[in-house]
This record gives structure tokens, C-alpha cells and sequence, in this order.
């Protein structure tokens, strides 16, 4: 499976389902904020790192497919101030790092560091089955799968 490549900057308006998080107000906003999603998917991502570059595609479509299920979020390590601030606020010292929360009780579910694509959207599927109780949906598999 080859992810499709976003465009070089964000469309107008940014990427569908995707929120970029670039302050420790903005990352706590996100994680404390109750919402009627069953997931909040983090992505820490450092510009250069490899890893990063080859996940965000695979972040991109799961906050597009699966919006409504779960709320997505980046965080683009920069090296600068706020962005220190915004992973020292998520505990976060190695990136690249995922983290996913309940979306109603705010518990973290999973934190792990660098997820490949195919990992992302794996860990993503079973931390809804595992809040929910129940896997996602058909309908919403075969939109992953194609």
C-alpha cells in the first residue's frame, strides 16, 4: 500500500479532522476538552526525522476517514519555546511519539514512540475497541483498506 502524499503546504483551511497544536495551551486544550469522539489521537512529529515524514500521509487519511470516531491532533517539533512547552505539557521527551486518550474521560490509552504508518493505524483501531468495546465498523474498515 503506497499512502497518498499531502501537498507540500495544508490546503485552505487546513487538513480535514486534523488539528495542528503548536502551544502547551493549545495541547492541553485538546487533551482536557471532553468531546463526543470515542478516541483523541496525538502525533508528535519532528520536521526531519524520517519516521515523521513517512507517517504523516497515514495520519492525514485516519483523521479524514475516521472523523466523528476520533479527534486528531499534530504536534510539529521546532525546536522552539512553545513547541518545547506543548511536549513537556504531553510528558513527551522522545519524539517521534503517539499518544491516544479516551475522549470522554480523558484517560490516556496508549503512548508509544514512532509508529510506521501501518503501525498508526493499527494502534489506532485497537484503542477504539478497547474504549468501546466493540471494532469499528465495516463500512469504516473497508474506507481504511482502500
Amino acid at each position: 500500500r503506497t499512502w497518498p502524499r499531502p501537498p507540500a503546504s495544508p490546503p485552505p483551511g487546513g487538513y480535514p479532522g486534523l488539528q495542528e497544536i503548536e502551544t502547551a495551551e493549545e495541547a492541553i486544550a485538546f487533551r482536557d476538552t471532553p468531546t463526543s469522539d470515542v478516541l483523541k489521537v496525538v502525533v508528535i512529529l519532528d520536521k526531519t526525522h524520517h519516521a515523521s515524514v513517512k507517517t504523516f500521509p497515514a495520519l492525514v487519511r485516519l483523521a479524514d476517514v475516521l472523523q466523528g470516531k476520533a479527534a486528531f491532533a499534530r504536534v510539529v517539533h521546532t525546536y522552539t519555546p512553545e513547541s518545547d512547552a506543548a511536549l513537556k505539557e504531553l510528558h513527551v521527551i522522545y519524539v517521534p511519539k503517539l499518544l491516544i486518550y479516551n475522549a470522554r474521560t480523558g484517560e490516556e490509552v496508549l503512548r508509544t514512540v514512532s509508529p510506521s504508518p501501518y503501525d498508526l493505524q493499527g494502534l489506532v483501531m485497537n484503542a477504539y475497541e478497547q474504549v468501546t468495546g466493540e471494532p469499528l465498523d465495516a463500512e469504516t474498515v473497508a474506507a481504511l483498506s482502500s
